[in-house]
């Protein structure tokens, strides 16, 4: 062979490198894309979950606080009997009220937005941050011996629905 002219060989593996090149250039655009497509879809997954979870916590404070108000009425009911009063004192009249955590009467029902205080954790109608939650407790007397009681807590999610939980509880008179 003479010197300076490259072999067959060389020529070839000099073609195909310089063909590959585009070829190269092609396939790291396809795994770009690929990468791509798969980070948009991580982020978006992330995204809903972080939806999810704040929606899963205003359920579970919304039921928290209905359970609240079926407690406060149970309290009620219970303090007429320790004062030697008529067990339903207080709820014989049908209608929707309001009631805090250490009421000791069913208030007017005024529509107001429940509060939270950090500093002690409570739900409130004087804390000093305004909630979307707003609790009612609607009294039913069924008979002179039994009441149905429901704390209803509504609110207003992230993304604009409106939810409600529902907890009822039927209260006898069973002391005499």
């Amino acid at each position: 062979m003479p010197k300076g002219k490259p072999s067959i060989n060389a020529a070839k593996i000099k073609a195909n490198i310089i063909s590959s090149r585009g070829q190269t250039l092609i396939e790291a655009l396809v795994a770009l894309s690929l990468l791509t497509v798969g980070f948009l879809s991580i982020f978006a997954l992330l995204g809903r979950s972080l939806s999810s979870n704040r929606a899963s916590a205003e359920s579970y404070t919304a039921t928290y606080l209905a359970a609240e108000g079926i407690e406060v009425v149970r309290n009620l009911i219970d303090a007429n009997g320790i004062q030697k009063l008529p067990w339903n004192k207080g709820f014989s009249t049908p209608g929707d009220y309001e009631v805090e955590y250490n009421s000791n009467a069913l208030l007017t029902n005024m529509g107001r937005f429940l509060t939270y205080d950090p500093g002690t954790n409570i739900y409130n109608y004087s804390g000093s941050v305004v909630t979307n939650f707003k609790r009612t407790i609607s009294v039913t007397p069924i008979s002179t011996d039994e009441i149905a009681i429901n704390s209803i807590v509504s609110w207003t999610g992230q993304g604009g629905g409106n939810f409600n939980v529902n907890l009822q509880d039927n209260f006898l008179r069973w002391r005499q």
